[in-house]
């Protein structure tokens, strides 16, 4: 449930839930006078008082996926055992601009640090950006929608003022948000804890690459030996091959293929067959090589394969949600409640815009705002969603005791809101039971 916040009349932060019964218990609870609780309602009518909604909060563990100016995707998994750092910001923000240097010198480190430096612009004009990277020599990842400050990573992280710096730390934690001034310290903070972690990690996959490069020189080797009808080289050459074969498709690939081909050999070539055989050990040796590569191919492939099920899984879950809310909409339009409509497919153009449900949903959006009485039921749209608001305020009005106020309330709906006909019947009725 979405929470308000307001500070009584003393200064004291106070807060009060939407529903409208624990609203009022709360509001009793906290004791605040019977003036606090007018300011309150008040605040909450005129829209002073709004839910605040954000996705990722510090300490969630993120999960998104977003377009690069590039075309190509970033998601959370990207950079997991690395320091991501995202800058929102805008080319037409002189605040932004002041920050380049200060972004520039830690793109400058990040390799040595361990950080990833990603800019998420907020700008509307695509060639506009691309001109301005161009000059400033801007050259760390940009994500980019075209959407300004409606864009997914804008929602998602609640960015409301530019430039807005955030942290996800090595495990993906989202451990920081502020201002500039502060980033270099938390930067070298989160760095300081990390840092054996991430050295360790790093010279691991550093020696992975060399032992897959190793492996592919070794089998260039043995192939051209093979060729060569140099047996005995050949044999030689694929038993030192390293297990890093299992690492890496093509190396497993090459390897059976090549042990193919000298079976081939074996076959019509007495002496490679005289080799073999005076090479048991060897040949067993590389026999039993084969084998274990093929088995760490087929765990990593099982595994492939169970992570792309899951993200079948993912996928599927999203696309009922979509689903729902199409369907949602839709039956929104049945019943003429075309703004309603309208925020359906609005949120599902969010969160899915290259969806064919995300297309289906725009398309829908154009259609529905070019009807002809469009206006008129944005005019009762608006005149049913503030009498909804006025009653929930009245119902708890009359459970804190506050009669008067609540019958006020629905005197507004009343004058203000002819068109919601349900709320008006609840007014009305409300009304006469208190006048009896």
């Amino acid at each position: 449930m979405a929470k308000l916040y307001f500070w009584d009349i003393a200064g004291n932060h106070q807060f009060v839930t939407t529903g409208a019964k624990s609203m009022a218990m709360q509001i009793n609870n906290i004791k605040i006078s019977f003036i606090s609780r007018i300011v309150l309602m008040i605040a909450m009518l005129s829209g002073i008082c709004t839910p605040i909604y954000a996705q990722f909060k510090l300490g969630d563990v993120p999960e998104y996926s977003y377009k690069l100016l590039s075309g190509k995707n970033l998601t959370h998994e990207k950079y997991r055992g690395k320091i991501l750092v995202l800058e929102f910001w805008s080319h037409n923000s002189e605040l932004c601009k002041q920050t380049m240097t200060q972004m520039k010198e830690i793109n400058g480190q990040a390799k040595k640090n361990n950080v990833v430096l990603v800019g998420v612009n907020l700008d509307n004009k695509r060639n506009e950006l691309q001109r301005y990277l161009k000059a400033e020599n801007i050259r760390w990842l940009q994500i980019y929608d075209g959407r300004g400050k409606k864009s997914k990573a804008a929602k998602d992280f609640n960015v409301d003022k530019l430039p807005a710096f955030y942290i996800i730390d090595p495990d993906g934690v989202l451990v920081w948000s502020g201002s500039q001034k502060e980033l270099n310290p938390i930067l070298q903070k989160i760095f300081r804890k990390h840092k054996r972690r991430m050295i360790r990690e790093n010279s691991q996959l550093m020696l992975d690459e060399k032992l897959k490069q190793l492996a592919k020189d070794q089998l260039t080797i043995a192939r051209a030996l093979l060729n060569e009808k140099k047996y005995q080289e050949y044999l030689e050459t694929l038993a030192n091959l390293t297990p890093a074969a299992a690492l890496d498709d093509s190396i497993f690939i090459g390897l059976k293929n090549t042990l193919g081909e000298y079976k081939t050999h074996i076959l019509i070539d007495a002496k490679a067959r005289d080799i073999a055989m005076s090479n048991r050990k060897l040949v067993q040796k590389i026999v039993n090589l084969g084998k274990s590569t093929q088995q760490a191919y087929e765990i990593e492939a099982s595994k492939n394969t169970v992570q792309k099920k899951k993200k079948k899984v993912t996928e599927s879950i999203n696309a009922n949600v979509l689903r729902s809310k199409l369907e949602a909409a839709e039956k929104y339009e049945e019943a003429q409640k075309i703004f309603a409509a309208c925020e359906q497919y609005e949120w599902i153009v969010n969160q899915s815009p290259e969806s064919p449900i995300g297309k289906e949903a725009a398309r829908r959006i154009i259609e529905l705002k070019s009807r002809d009485h469009f206006a008129e039921q944005y005019t009762i749209y608006l005149h049913e969603k503030r009498a909804d608001l006025l009653l929930r305020a009245a119902k708890s009005m009359e459970t804190a005791g506050e009669i008067k106020a609540a019958m006020n309330n629905y005197r507004i709906i009343l004058i203000e809101c002819p068109e919601a006909v349900e709320a008006k019947e609840i007014a009305t009725l409300k009304l006469k039971e208190n006048h009896n």
